[in-house]
């Protein structure tokens, strides 16, 4: 915790991590739907590990792997879906979905307003398709 043994410690919380990764799917809610897993930071943590304090790779991998679970989010929806997941409709289908889940004002809100579904449906599209050029900038 304050510079101590930080590979030991790393190590064991790495274990500890995948020991008590099952609990998880048990504390997620209904809100919390998506990026449940440990396996992201448990790498990145080793990846830090491994590295020197000058590196810088250890932090691009980590961006490079929140990027890519944002793109292939999108390529998911696309080879499942098809272009309609990025309609409006689509959107206040969704909001709707999630009410029922989860009862939030904002939810009825973008599911009374169609050009805000529209909005979220091109802003999401956007960010699946391009999140991972932040990496690279």
């Amino acid at each position: 915790m304050f510079g101590v043994a930080i590979r030991v410690t790393a190590f064991a919380a790495g274990l500890l991590l995948y020991h008590f990764g099952p609990l998880d799917s048990l504390l997620a809610s209904g809100d919390f739907t998506s990026m449940g897993g440990l396996t992201v930071p448990t790498i990145f943590m080793f990846a830090l590990w491994a590295a020197d304090r000058n590196d810088r790779w250890p932090v691009t991998l980590a961006q490079l792997f929140l990027a890519l679970s944002f793109f292939l989010s999108g390529v998911t929806k696309l080879s499942y879906v098809g272009w309609r997941w990025y309609t409006g409709s689509n959107i206040q289908q969704m909001a709707l979905t999630y009410w029922s889940l989860s009862p939030r004002p904002a939810a009825l809100w973008l599911a009374k307003h169609a050009w805000a579904a529209r909005s979220v449906a091109i802003g999401s599209g956007s960010l699946d398709a391009l999140f991972i050029v932040a990496v690279f900038s």
